[in-house]
């Protein structure tokens, strides 16, 4: 399930990947991975109006894997969206101390800095993410952003 969601988010193909993870999560509603990778793809490419059901979804996650980095860094990503930079930077610098080399946690890291006025660090972490090999859904964003820092 988890390769073929990335595989329709890498390919832009969002709706397709949102089906895949609502499908999934009306067969196992106790799915966290599916519950994380909806949260994400909502907050990241869904409407305004989808941030209620993502931060929901975050939730339920991280209530399953409290420690989770990426479901950590999903939380995060979530309250940035919705306009909150503050609890936007708490989740995502514990997922970075666990995971210091993800490119996509650096990315919601640094722009969570960037929106808190902390452009300096900000440009770390987004250099960090938009030099690292291979490509990751906001890797784009992040480049883009380092250009207004």
């Amino acid at each position: 399930m988890r390769s073929l969601v990335r595989m329709f988010a890498s390919g832009k193909e969002c709706a397709k990947a949102i089906g895949v993870c609502e499908w999934a999560l009306a067969k196992r509603p106790d799915f966290w991975q599916g519950a994380n990778d909806l949260a994400a793809l909502l907050s990241g490419f869904g409407r305004k109006e989808d941030l209620s059901r993502a931060m929901d979804l975050a939730q339920s996650a991280l209530k399953r894997r409290p420690d989770e980095p990426v479901v950590l860094d999903t939380v995060g990503w979530v309250h940035f969206r919705q306009g909150d930079p503050k609890r936007a930077l708490d989740y995502p610098r514990t997922a970075k101390a666990r995971l210091p080399e993800n490119p996509e946690i650096n990315y919601h890291y640094g722009m969570a800095l960037a929106s808190a006025g902390d452009k300096d660090e900000a440009r770390k972490y987004l250099e960090k993410a938009a030099s690292a090999e291979g490509d990751f859904l906001g890797k784009a964003e992040a480049a883009e952003a380092l250009k207004g820092i």
